[in-house]
């Protein structure tokens, strides 16, 4: 679990943007109440501008780093992951709430590892979504938190592993980009926020 808000807190805000959609805003904390925190945000619609909103505590998110895994994913409709059954999904995620690392586990006892410097191969890719560290379900089904010591045992299994040698020769960056695509490009942004003051759920 992520430590208290305080004020001064560097946090992202997940503000719904349409239907099940959620966009984080970065900003800091500027006022605790008892039921809303008010947040000073970036504007990214608008350059960057400040805007201030009162919002729920459950959307508001620490900036800084943690480990999730996520269990029964899969089986993978990819070949030949396909054969190696269910696995789990190990993930250490940034400041930018995307994926630094992240290992899968098989059933088989197969791994596959991936970072931002080995980021795709004939295996798979990275994993891709921003995390909401606030919602126990995600873009992999449910996850729980983990602590750092767990997530670096299994990435140093991952790296002993058999597959790991297979993994290095298969990269396919050269052909994909060093850097992986999500991080390449801007991506989608909302349109701006406006100035007026509001409470948001």
């Amino acid at each position: 679990m992520q430590p208290p808000i305080q004020l001064g807190s560097e946090i992202y805000w997940w503000r719904r943007v349409t239907g099940s959609i959620d966009f984080p805003y970065r900003g800091r904390v500027v006022k605790i109440g008892p039921s809303l925190v008010t947040v000073s945000v970036d504007d990214v619609g608008a350059g960057n501008k400040e805007v201030v909103r009162q919002v729920t505590r459950a959307r508001v998110q620490l900036v800084g780093g943690h480990w999730t895994k996520s269990d029964e994913q899969g089986p993978s409709m990819l070949g030949p992951m396909s054969e190696w059954g269910k696995f789990t999904r190990y993930i250490e995620v940034g400041i930018d709430l995307r994926a630094n690392r992240h290992v899968d586990s098989f059933e088989n006892s197969y791994m596959l590892r991936y970072d931002r410097t080995h980021w795709v191969d004939s295996f798979g890719f990275l994993a891709d979504a921003r995390i909401n560290r606030n919602r126990l379900t995600g873009p992999w089904g449910t996850s729980e938190e983990i602590s750092a010591q767990e997530f670096q045992s299994i990435w140093t299994q991952a790296g002993n592993g058999s597959l790991w040698k297979q993994q290095l020769k298969a990269s396919r960056s050269e052909t994909m980009g060093e850097v992986p695509i999500w991080l390449a490009r801007p991506g989608w942004r909302p349109p701006p926020l406006g100035q007026r003051k509001e409470v948001s759920p």
